[in-house]
């Protein structure tokens, strides 16, 4: 039996139809409909979130590809036209630079010590 006597083909029955649907859902859970819905939007929120992350990832690395190969094709152009290898490293310029002066330190011997103490040389 219908509550609102409005006309079948008026715009308020369609409002009111989407209205009654939604409270026989929601409704019938008494006080538990708060949580539900809640965790539906939360789970709503979600879907998009990660939707976007793995866009916004994929693009991302598609980025660093790009950036990967210019640099590649740069390098490569820049070695024939000198015909010498370039070197793999951070660019300090040309001239005196403290930092081309400066050996990098060692690595330290690789050493294990047990819980007792116990100090073993690998």
């Amino acid at each position: 039996m219908r509550r609102n006597l409005a006309p079948l083909f008026a715009f308020s029955a369609w409002i009111t139809e989407v209205n009654e649907r939604v409270a026989i859902v929601w409704c019938d859970l008494g006080a538990m409909a708060s949580v539900g819905l809640a965790t539906f939007a939360f789970c709503c929120f979600l879907l998009g979130f990660s939707m976007s992350f793995f866009k916004a990832r994929k693009y991302r690395r598609e980025e660093n590809k790009r950036r990967f190969k210019m640099k590649l094709r740069k390098q490569r152009e820049k070695t024939l036209e000198t015909g010498e290898a370039i070197e793999e490293g951070v660019d300090y310029g040309e001239g005196f630079r403290v930092q081309k002066m400066i050996p990098k330190d060692p690595l330290p011997e690789v050493l294990w010590s047990d819980y007792d103490g116990r100090i073993f040389e690998c």
